[in-house]
C-alpha cells in the first residue's frame, strides 16, 4: 500500500512540475488538456485543467511519443514523425474540427482550439489524434476508437 501511495505522490509531483515548467503561459489564461505518458509505467494518461466552456479557447499539450515506438508498437520511430493532427468534436454526430500541433520542445507539441458548439445539448467534447510519418505511415491515438472525452459547460 505504501508503494502505491508513493507512486501516486510521485505522479502528482511530475504532473505539477510539467504544468509549472512546460506550459506556464497556458495555465493563467486558458483551460488546458494534457496528453502524456505516465513516468515509469508507460501508461497513456490525460488530464484537464480547469473548466471548458462552449466557444472558448482550449490549450493542448501533447507528448508526441504517445504515437511512436516503443509506446505504440503499431507506429513508427519518433525521429520519422512528420506531424500530429488533433480532432475535436462535440459528440459522435457532429463534424470534427481539426487542429495542427506545433513543436514546443523535443517531444511536446502544443496547440489551441476553440471548443465547438454543444451539439444537440452534448455536455462533453471528444478529442483524438492522428500522426503522420515521413514514409506515409499513419497512426492514431483515439482511446481505442472511443476518443478521449472531457466535460464541457454549454451556454
Amino acid at each position: 500500500m505504501a508503494k502505491l501511495r508513493n507512486a501516486l505522490v510521485a505522479l502528482l509531483i511530475c504532473i505539477t512540475l510539467t504544468w509549472t515548467f512546460v506550459i506556464p503561459s497556458a495555465q493563467a489564461a486558458d483551460p488546458g488538456l494534457q496528453f502524456a505518458i505516465e513516468p515509469g509505467r508507460g501508461n497513456l494518461v490525460q488530464f484537464k485543467s480547469g473548466p471548458i466552456y462552449e466557444g472558448e479557447k482550449v490549450f493542448v499539450s501533447y507528448d508526441a511519443s504517445r504515437v511512436s515506438l516503443p509506446a505504440n508498437p503499431e507506429c513508427g520511430e519518433f525521429e520519422d514523425l512528420d506531424k500530429v493532427i488533433g480532432y475535436v468534436t462535440s459528440s459522435d454526430f457532429s463534424v470534427p474540427t481539426q487542429f495542427i500541433l506545433k513543436p514546443d520542445s523535443n517531444y511536446v507539441k502544443i496547440a489551441y482550439f476553440t471548443d465547438p458548439d454543444c451539439y444537440r445539448g452534448s455536455d462533453e467534447i471528444q478529442v483524438s489524434f492522428k500522426a503522420i510519418f515521413t514514409d506515409g505511415l499513419v497512426c492514431y491515438d483515439s482511446n481505442f476508437g472511443r476518443n478521449y472525452s472531457f466535460p464541457v459547460i454549454c451556454k
